[in-house]
């Protein structure tokens, strides 16, 4: 969690987080980002193997999030994000997928507030999860 962070913010359990993985493959590396700055999101970058990224945690924690991880010398070959505001329960009744059109218990979840946390594995492997307090959910039928 918050690699190579040193600031008080990266060590308060329950402040917004960043857990960072990455995989080779081939010449390249994948780089996976799991934030719960502001919004929960999961970013996942491509660059030529040897590249790490670096953070800048004040300018996050500022929420100046412009360049605030960058690659060295080198500019990203690809790279995606998803942002996720909102989660939607349903009753799949015919496990199709499709949410039926007369289905009144539905339920939408705005996630605010979430709270990072760290949990383990049995082979020691930290493991990104995010907690989601109830009084921090809105909740809807939709």
């Amino acid at each position: 969690m918050n690699p190579g962070c040193d600031l008080p913010e990266c060590k308060t359990p329950g402040h917004p987080a960043i857990f960072y993985a990455n995989h080779y493959v081939g010449d390249d590396t994948i780089h996976i980002f799991y934030s719960s700055l502001d919004e929960l999101t999961i970013s996942i970058i491509q660059t030529k193997k040897g590249y790490g990224p670096h953070i800048n945690y004040t300018a996050l924690f500022n929420k100046n999030y412009s360049h605030s991880i960058s690659f060295g010398d080198t500019t990203p070959s690809n790279s995606f994000s998803l942002i996720i505001r909102r989660l939607i329960q349903f009753n799949d009744r015919n496990d199709t997928g499709h949410l039926n059109p007369n289905d009144n218990s539905t339920q939408s979840y705005w996630l605010n507030g979430l709270n990072p946390n760290i949990t383990y594995r049995d082979n020691n492997t930290v493991q990104p999860s995010f907690q989601l307090p109830l009084n921090d959910v809105n909740i809807s039928l939709y």
